[in-house]
């Protein structure tokens, strides 16, 4: 897989919004402005990764002229620090690494990767995030006899059809695409 991207260090923050599906729903508050105050004092150490709608990757005032909203891949509490700061009159840009239009399997890998060692997502939006991730990679891997869509339909790896689960064992379609987090799941 090569994805398309390219860093930029002054994205403007007015033109980032924080993705609403990331499995990180909820945050602290006080660790938001914790986290804006270490960036203030010493900058913005990890880039934010952004997405935006688009299959070339040029220029920042071309991208800007031509997709002026990026969607957050992972990095939604450095985003949310830095709104804050904007907020207050001291920080109106964002460094990103911005990657060209993402397929959900993309995606859901990335997010799910970038938070995989965050303590504090709590285990359930963890387990939603990878339940997604899974039925993604069934969807391709069966190519279309099961979709998303169909998969939706159940809770669970174990409420799939039997006939389904033999065929894609969930550790099997894990394994191959990403054995670090068989251990989170299964």
């Amino acid at each position: 897989m090569s994805l398309k991207w390219i860093y930029i260090k002054d994205f403007p923050i007015g033109q980032v919004e924080v993705d609403p599906s990331n499995e990180r729903r909820k945050y602290n508050p006080l660790g938001i402005v914790n986290l804006a105050n270490s960036i203030g004092r010493i900058g913005q150490l990890t880039p934010t990764g952004i997405e935006l709608q688009t299959e070339e990757l040029l220029s920042l005032e071309k991208i800007l002229a031509t997709h002026p909203n990026a969607v957050t891949i992972y990095g939604n509490e450095r985003t949310h620090a830095i709104k804050l700061l904007a907020s207050e009159g001291k920080l109106d840009t964002i460094k990103a690494k911005v990657f060209a239009r993402l397929t959900p399997e993309e995606r859901s890998r990335m997010q799910v990767t970038e938070n995989a060692t965050k303590e504090l997502i709590p285990r359930p939006e963890t387990a939603e995030s990878l339940w997604d991730y899974y039925k993604i990679l069934l969807e391709k891997r069966s190519k279309g006899e099961f979709t998303k869509e169909d998969l939706d339909q159940s809770i669970d790896h174990w409420s799939l059809p039997i006939e389904t689960r033999k065929l894609f064992s969930a550790s099997l379609l894990l394994h191959f695409s990403w054995p670090s987090l068989c251990f989170l799941v299964f």
